[in-house]
């Protein structure tokens, strides 16, 4: 679909020919059914555009918003998400929040390829709310931060950086009227998710949360009033989220290890508790006990139990390579004709035609015509005539007419 400059009614007759061709599929030979549909589904979107019917075209369209998604190219997608949005400010009052609510719902009906567009016609639909009641801007942009959470892409799909969804969070928990209850009551879960992100998150520093009328409304619910507390001492403070989450680690050591009492700490819940990786359980063990937040000392067997449990997962998947290996290894044996290890090297040594090891031994010695180890360094003494090492020591000396081995080298230095 092109979409050129055109009248406000043109455009609305654009998707709906658009929507009609993918109903057909874009094939000319599909039943007259199907053509007859798109044909009833055309014929009606032009007659309520006509007849300024908007409401009940952008309910006709939203039928199969779906099926727009997920058969046209993202430039169209955009192209008639935007539309149905601009179809919304030509309503009535008395008309346009249902159907404003309408189109937000079908916008975040599914999480897909789509997202981005998605979210693209969700924050314009809320940018173009500014008439309509508080209570509907707030629901839209609610909508807006639930969605972007909702994918785990998103972030980096649609470039939604956490700066940007804490400057979304931020505009949307200032909607409430500090004279509004219920508007009060229905922000104050988000108020505390907006919190504790922007404590957790290392890459936010910066926001204007503390001065929302919400966020005084949370100050005085004792549930929240530390974690409010903890809000103004990072902001008022200076303190990094970095500092925070160190010393909000330690607060919960601190408290696992007196629900424990006396009781043993696994790793695993020292690492659930912190929600820390398994490799740093010990570190953050370590520090709490070397400051004497607690007393105790690290089971080393014990944690080696827990670390070789998740080896012992890890190798299992091995087991079968292992079996696979012994049945080569019975296969070379059977191949070389050795039944066994020893067996293997019983034919090793038949073939060299040696008893044992021993025996090989005792062959070689009668064959030097030595009788022992002793025996042969007597033979090789007697053959140079030498009657011993010391002796043969004195008869070199004797030999070069040398007192000592030292006393030559000094004579030749001088």
């Amino acid at each position: 679909m092109v979409l050129v400059e055109t009248s406000e009614e043109d455009s609305f007759l654009i998707v709906a020919q658009h929507v009609a061709e993918l109903l057909t599929g874009g094939d000319e030979q599909k039943s007259a059914l199907v053509e007859s549909q798109a044909s009833m589904f055309l014929d009606e979107c032009t007659t309520l555009v006509a007849d300024n019917k908007l409401d009940l075209y952008i309910t006709k369209v939203l039928e199969h918003l779906e099926l727009v998604f997920s058969k046209s190219s993202d430039k169209d997608c955009e192209s008639i998400a935007n539309i149905l949005v601009h179809a919304t400010m030509r309503l009535p009052e008395d008309k346009a929040p249902a159907s404003i609510a309408a189109l937000s719902a079908a916008l975040t009906f599914k999480l897909d390829d789509r997202a981005e567009e998605r979210l693209s016609a969700l924050l314009n639909l809320y940018g173009s709310s500014a008439s309509q009641s508080v209570s509907l801007q707030l629901s839209l942009l609610l909508s807006c931060c639930a969605y972007a959470c909702r994918h785990p892409r998103l972030a980096t799909v649609s470039k939604l950086s956490a700066a940007e969804y804490l400057k979304l969070a931020t505009a949307a928990l200032a909607l409430g009227k500090p004279e509004d209850t219920a508007a009060m009551e229905k922000l104050q879960p988000h108020a505390v998710a907006t919190v504790v992100d922007f404590i957790r998150n290392p890459s936010t520093y910066q926001c204007d949360l503390a001065e929302l009328p919400v966020m005084k409304h949370l100050a005085k619910d004792k549930q929240y009033e530390g974690l409010m507390k903890l809000l103004n001492i990072i902001l008022v403070a200076g303190i990094t989220a970095e500092q925070a989450l160190y010393k909000a680690r330690m607060v919960a050591l601190l408290s696992l290890g007196g629900q424990a009492a006396h009781e043993e700490l696994s790793f695993a819940e020292v690492e659930k508790a912190l929600d820390i990786p398994a490799d740093q359980v010990e570190i953050w063990l370590v520090r709490a006990i070397g400051s004497k937040l607690i007393e105790g000392k690290i089971d080393q067997l014990a944690a080696w139990k827990e670390n070789l449990e998740a080896v012992q997962v890890n190798m299992a998947s091995g087991k079968a390579g292992i079996g696979s290996a012994c049945r080569g290894a019975e296969a070379i044996k059977a191949e070389l004709g050795i039944d066994g290890a020893c067996g293997g090297a019983q034919a090793i040594k038949a073939e060299l035609g040696i008893g044992s090891a021993c025996r090989g031994a005792e062959a070689i010695k009668a064959e030097l015509g030595i009788d022992g180890a002793c025996g042969g360094a007597q033979a090789s003494k007697a053959e140079l005539g030498i009657d011993g090492a010391c002796r043969g020591t004195q008869a070199i000396k004797a030999e070069l007419g040398t007192e000592s081995a030292c006393r030559p080298l000094k004579r030749g230095g001088s």
